[in-house]
């Protein structure tokens, strides 16, 4: 089985600062069940005293749920590994002999100590990992204005035309 892996790139900030982290990333992630499966996570905060990584799964009837954080380590948990690299505003987030289960929106976030520890800033924009039941089936994802729709070709239509699958909003929506 495959899983297929698509990159929103949806900036969330809600102050100018935050607003100037930068964060390099891959546009799109294809990963096979049993594989390992990398995903990169860098910042620009210098002052930070934490990563985490926080896992929404596909059905979204909950929120997202800690994984793993660490700091110059990390405890492997499960499957789930931390890297981190030398200068410390980079990690991997590595899933190894990836499964079915491991679909879903993966973020990073980073905490800041110059706001005591009070304020976490997300810095890793989201990856929705869709399980492709059927090989040669892709799954597209699609990001305007925080609303993402997940659509899949279907044998029967015009391939160029793809079906609405689920449509969500990762964002909540302003009053």
């Amino acid at each position: 089985m495959l899983l297929c892996g698509i990159l929103s790139l949806s900036p969330f900030c809600s102050h100018d600062k935050c607003c100037q982290i930068r964060v390099d990333q891959p546009r799109e992630l294809t990963v096979h069940q049993g594989e390992v499966a990398g995903i990169n996570c860098n910042h620009s905060i210098t002052t930070y005293d934490r990563m985490f990584w926080y896992k929404q799964k596909v059905s979204r009837d909950t929120g997202p749920e800690p994984i793993i954080s660490g700091y110059k380590s990390a405890e492997d948990i499960g499957p789930f590994r931390m890297t981190f690299i030398k200068d410390k505003l980079a990690n991997n987030l590595i899933i190894m002999d990836v499964q079915i289960s491991h679909a879903g929106t993966y973020y990073c976030a980073v905490s800041d100590t110059v706001r005591k520890g009070t304020k976490t800033h997300v810095v890793k924009p989201l990856v929705s990992q869709h399980s492709c039941k059927f090989e040669q089936v892709n799954l597209y994802s699609l990001s305007t204005a925080g609303t993402q729709s997940v659509y899949l070709p279907s044998p029967n239509l015009d391939p160029d035309r793809p079906q609405p699958l689920n449509q969500f909003s990762p964002f909540p929506k302003s009053s």
